[in-house]
């Protein structure tokens, strides 16, 4: 077992985990292979190369079916893993649980990936401007990847240099010492880069609106204001509150539509982007599909039955009118009780408008012609299977037109490529008015409450009164970010600045025991609050869970130092003092 370890260290270039499997293959001898600076990353032309997979690296995150995205919803205060997620933290969130360390593992490739560009980039001229335009956007990129980690894992290993050979000694390192080196980089990778880019690449407007996120972690307030002003002052970004792109004159839309039709997120008219990931149709490095689809759309299809029991719902009908309008999914998540009825309080939000962004799911119909209730709207009573089959859903941004089919076709139906938001003017809005929150006094929430206006203005929905607290920032950012933002990464991030300001008996020393996370998902999330059962597991949460557990892959690979288990998972008991300087 120890040669093992060893050899799946090896594999990984030692780089804590990637892929750690016990299979034959692993014991056929091969060649170590890297990519460094002495071979690939020595000319302009090497770095960008280098550069554009760190760009790429970026649409796992927001697509595919199994991505990142939909990971981070279940579990929080909007919804719950359905069909085969997990459910019961307590005996399914494990350091063996494959999506844990598959998270972990593209972090750190993206990583590894980062510290060799920025070892090569460091050998050459740093005073020319193309240079520096390369290091800016690696340290955006380590800067990202690093800000997922620590809220979902805690403390964890803070690797800045190449490693292009194994090693086996990887030590965690504290968040506090993460942040603060992150926001060094950021600082001068926002003076390395401009605004004038093409979509894909970094701006510094994005490494402005990480650093206000960052800025936020380490309760510097007053910083994560002026960092954010600077987007939102620059008349080169506005949020888009006028009808443009395709379809502009369809009636039957609206600008919520118009911003995530994937025709419209990349238009040079479009000034309310921030930064984009190109994922395109028949091009070399897209993914092939967004999945959203599949993701987060009910499996109403097949889980619907007609009032004499016969199947009353079905998708394999060539270009069926109610699949094109709504695509058809496999009911991953379903959303909880706060997001689908409490949270939307205002009839005039065209966040929540019928049919251009939501479709109620008991606004569909029974769509077998064999059925005796065909063209009837379903009921909620002959849905098999509630949880994964009777949910509302967000056409507006997980409908994504395929180009490889002319018309929604069954099973094919997955969801094609886009262009998709990595960061928008409008969260840059919500960020400044928690960043005015957090500040406090009337003045400050006056501000926090104007600038959570903006959105809903936009929106059409009646302005928030100047009591705002984190809660409200919290419900809008709900509305608003819905499969854009990271909701879990989020929530942890806010409860760690909680933990940190000792804010309603928080302390970073007992989070394991009593966060701001957790209390947040138990009041909001009816499952977990309740304690529902799906297929006869049921939804239960630990305050521990506030951080995923490190995967025991990466822990068992790194044989000649610790890194440590976050409290609550099995391990913790030989971690010991993290780096913290």
């Amino acid at each position: 077992m120890k040669m093992k370890k060893i050899i799946a260290g090896l594999c990984i270039l030692g780089f804590l985990s990637l892929l750690f499997a016990c299979k034959d293959s692993f014991l056929e001898p091969k060649p170590l292979s890297f990519l460094s600076i002495t071979n690939t990353y020595n000319t302009i032309q090497g770095l960008q190369s280098g550069l554009n997979s760190c760009r790429k690296g970026l649409v796992k995150d927001f697509m595919l079916e199994g991505g990142y995205l939909q990971i981070d919803y279940v579990g929080t205060d909007l919804a719950v893993a359905v069909n085969g997620g997990v459910h019961n933290y307590n005996t399914q969130m494990l350091p063996s649980t494959a999506s844990i360390a598959n998270q972990w593992n593209s972090a750190y490739t993206q990583i590894k990936n980062a510290n060799a560009i920025l070892a090569g980039a460091m050998k050459m001229d740093i005073s020319s401007q193309a240079v520096q335009r390369i290091i800016g956007e690696v340290y955006f990129f380590r800067g990202y990847w690093y800000y997922r980690l620590i809220n979902l894992y805690g403390d964890v290993p803070l690797v800045l240099e190449e490693v292009n050979e194994p090693k086996l000694d990887f030590v965690s390192s504290t968040r506090n010492r993460i942040i603060k080196q992150m926001i060094k980089d950021l600082e001068i990778a926002e003076s390395y880069l401009s605004d004038d880019i093409q979509d894909g690449e970094v701006s510094k407007a994005a490494v402005q609106h990480l650093l206000t996120k960052y800025y936020l972690q380490d309760s510097r307030f007053q910083d994560a204001v002026t960092m954010s002003s600077k987007i939102i002052d620059n008349p080169r970004y506005e949020l888009m509150k006028n009808r443009f792109g395709v379809a502009k004159d369809d009636e039957t839309k609206n600008v919520m539509w118009d911003l995530f039709n994937k025709a419209n997120i990349s238009l040079p008219e479009n000034k309310e982007k921030i930064m984009v990931i190109l994922n395109r149709y028949n091009v070399v490095g897209s993914s092939g599909n967004s999945a959203r689809n599949r993701e987060f759309v009910s499996a109403w299809f097949n889980t619907i039955n007609d009032s004499q029991g016969k199947r009353g719902t079905v998708d394999g009908i060539s270009g069926e009118p109610q699949i094109t309008f709504t695509g058809r999914g496999i009911g991953k998540s379903k959303k909880t009780n706060y997001y689908r009825f409490t949270l939307w309080n205002d009839n005039n939000d065209l966040r929540h408008a019928y049919p251009a962004c939501w479709i109620p799911i008991d606004s569909l119909i029974y769509n077998n012609p064999e059925s005796i209730d065909y063209g009837k709207k379903i009921k909620q009573e002959t849905c098999t299977d509630t949880l994964k089959g009777f949910d509302d859903m967000f056409v507006n941004k997980i409908l994504v037109e395929d180009e490889a089919l002319p018309k929604y076709v069954g099973a094919n139906i997955i969801g094609g490529c886009t262009d998709w938001y990595v960061f928008r003017l409008a969260e840059t809005y919500l960020l400044r008015a928690e960043a005015y929150v957090w500040i406090g006094g009337a003045d400050n929430l006056s501000k926090a409450a104007a600038d959570i206006n903006e959105v809903r203005k936009r929106a059409g929905a009646k302005p928030a009164g100047n009591e705002i607290g984190l809660d409200d920032v919290l419900d809008e950012r709900a509305r608003e970010l819905y499969v854009e933002e990271f909701r879990r990464t989020e929530l942890v991030r806010i409860a760690y600045i909680m933990a940190s300001k000792s804010i309603n008996g928080y302390t970073l020393d007992n989070m394991g025991e009593k966060n701001f996370f957790y209390d947040r998902v138990i009041d909001k999330n009816n499952f977990y609050k309740e304690n529902y059962e799906y297929k006869k597991v049921p939804y239960l949460l630990s305050p521990f869970h506030v951080y995923w557990p490190i995967p025991e892959s990466a822990i068992e690979a790194n044989t000649k130092a610790v890194i440590n288990q976050n409290y609550g998972y099995v391990g913790y008991e030989k971690n010991i003092e993290p780096i913290d300087e």
